[in-house]
């Protein structure tokens, strides 16, 4: 599909090379889909109070096995976002 941009009121096409480089910007774009989600989920839990200090309090109890299943799921949430957020 042509794209276009506006120059005095008027469309003009795309050069081939203005074509290149918003190709590589929508490849940009998406290659970088998973990371803002999981930057998306952080900042939910965040603002609900599941913040980084939380995930530190809470790894003794996921290590022991005793945080309750709702915390535990928030938990392994947060640490595979973080993960992909961090690379």
């Amino acid at each position: 599909m042509a794209r276009f941009s506006q120059v005095n009121g008027e469309l003009v096409p795309f050069t081939s090379a203005e074509e290149t480089a918003r190709d590589a910007e929508e490849a940009a774009w998406l290659a970088d889909t998973d990371k803002r989600n999981a930057q998306a989920l952080l900042e939910k839990h965040d603002a609900k109070g599941y913040t980084r200090a939380w995930e530190t309090s809470v790894a003794p109890l996921v290590a022991a096995g005793t945080l309750p299943e709702y915390d535990k799921t928030i938990y392994d949430e947060k640490v595979a976002a973080r993960a992909v957020v961090e690379g």
